[in-house]
């Protein structure tokens, strides 16, 4: 029973960033002559049909989950919010990137279409919630490995946002750290690298140089410089990248986490397999004590088999 208040009190927690984030954006997000009632549907949909899961008397001995919690009100959104399509819309949205968070990319991806649907026809192309609806899908097309599909969503987020508020504007360069990602898997170094090295300047010069987009962009650029064969750059850029997270964010931030993953593959291709090992296996535990996949185990688990393939000692690991 005490592990069940735990686990409860631990989803709880998550729940409160869940509501607090929805219910903000939608009153922020909508014209005030509409945002009391928008904001009452998403209330009432959070204490009805996703808070009700949390009550001790309702679940009984059934454990509760993360994943169960999202898939609860996944199953209540259908015709709940009939003449409150915004509402919807943030709901949706929100729904996609917990599933994105959680690994399961065609999840996310259907409610993120859904989200900007409604975003487009409501708000139009260049509202700022359209164009967030239309970033987040094209990171989900990225996970997929649908690189042309995540081009194009990201290109327009990127090209929209430069427009109406400038190169320097922090969604501006968010997107741009998304297109440069792509850039990469799609063999297209130069203008990858292009790309996030004028980011890396223009985000250092405008927030700061301790802002994670700075961590972002030296992510992609160290990715960029192994794909390139540029191994020691790609440890330096890292190394760098590393101190500051590890600072600023704390060890086992999942951007620091995804930033050991980056060194400790680039340990692997400089035949440093013992300090590769080592910040992998961090990494793999570090991303243990997270319900999402932010960091990718499997990833994570094929760089060590691969540290392990070049010394010659599969055996230890079978």
């Amino acid at each position: 029973m005490r592990r069940h208040r735990a686990l409860i009190a631990g989803v709880a927690a998550v729940l409160a960033v869940f509501i607090v984030g929805i219910v903000a954006s939608t009153v922020f997000a909508i014209k005030a002559e509409h945002a009391r009632a928008e904001a009452q549907a998403v209330s009432d949909f959070l204490r009805n049909s996703v808070l009700a899961l949390l009550d001790p008397y309702k679940v009984g001995g059934r454990e509760i989950t993360i994943r169960s919690v999202f898939d609860a009100a996944s199953k209540s959104l259908e015709g709940e919010f009939k003449g409150t399509p915004l509402a919807e819309a943030e709901i949706q949205d929100t729904l996609g990137n917990a599933y994105w968070s959680l690994g399961l990319y065609e999840l996310a991806e259907s409610y993120l279409k859904r989200a900007l649907d409604i975003q487009q026809a409501q708000r139009g192309i260049e509202h700022p919630a359209t164009l967030a609806s239309m970033h987040h899908l094209g990171w989900v097309y990225f996970a997929q490995s649908r690189y042309h599909e995540a081009e194009q969503l990201l290109l327009q987020a990127r090209q929209t946002r430069g427009r109406l508020w400038g190169e320097e504007h922090p969604d501006t360069l968010y997107s741009i750290i998304g297109l440069a990602c792509v850039y990469n898997m799609q063999g297209r170094f130069q203008e990858a690298e292009q790309l996030a090295g004028k980011g890396l300047e223009t985000t250092r010069r405008v927030l700061g140089r301790e802002h994670w987009y700075v961590l972002g962009f030296m992510n992609v650029l160290a990715w960029n410089c192994e794909l390139q064969g540029r191994y020691k750059e790609a440890e330096r850029l890292v190394e760098n990248g590393l101190k500051i997270s590890r600072r600023v964010l704390g060890e086992n931030h999942w951007f620091t986490l995804l930033l050991k993953q980056t060194f400790g593959r680039t340990c692997v291709l400089l035949g440093r397999y013992d300090q590769a090992e080592r910040h992998l296996l961090d990494t793999l535990d570090g991303s243990g004590e997270y319900g999402i996949r932010l960091v990718d185990p499997r990833k994570v688990s094929t760089d060590i088999f691969g540290s392990h393939s070049y010394c010659g000692e599969w055996e230890r690991l079978n």
